[in-house]
């Protein structure tokens, strides 16, 4: 059963609003900071990436977006993990392909040492309707 956590879903709401930022500001300052060394993410098309990976992309300023905002966001805690789920509004490329539109994506947190640490990503197109 999933914890009422109202401290611990305050501060993964953080990371959320500061991973927005540094998603659109292509910081990987960040990415070093929250991501796992262990992290995984998969991305619209099925490839995954790990911290590294992650960091270059951003670095090399991979994806690059115009516009980025969530909504309809939550988050649950069980205990030492956290899940942050949500709907984001796309416009911007990745590897030169356009992604513009809904996506849905799920983000899973771990606490480790005392610090919570983004461990998993994955991202889905919205089906049109």
């Amino acid at each position: 059963m999933a914890s009422a956590g109202g401290g611990v879903e305050q501060a993964i709401m953080q990371f959320e609003n500061e991973r927005l930022a540094a998603t659109l500001n292509n910081d990987p300052a960040y990415f070093e900071r929250v991501l796992a060394d262990d992290y995984m993410g998969t991305g619209l098309s099925g490839e995954v990436t790990d911290k590294a990976q992650t960091i270059a992309n951003t670095k090399a300023g991979d994806p690059k977006f115009e516009s980025l905002s969530y909504e309809d966001q939550k988050v649950r805690v069980y205990g030492d993990t956290a899940v942050a789920t949500g709907r984001a509004i796309l416009k911007g490329k990745v590897q030169g392909q356009d992604i513009n539109g809904p996506v849905r994506f799920t983000r899973v947190y771990a606490k480790r040492d005392g610090n919570w640490q983004l461990v998993a990503f994955q991202v889905t197109r919205v089906a049109k309707p």
